[in-house]
């Protein structure tokens, strides 16, 4: 592989995990937002 390649392998995956992680994150936070809403 070349280093420019592999440079933007990394970096789509990088920017993949971060939106994965948003995506994580908004997911758990509306979660908890129906808990407080139901409890």
């Amino acid at each position: 592989m070349t280093p420019a390649l592999t440079f933007a392998t990394a970096w789509i995956a990088l920017h993949a995990g971060l939106h994965l992680a948003d995506h994580w994150l908004q997911t758990q936070h509306l979660l908890c937002t129906k808990r407080l809403a139901v409890a």
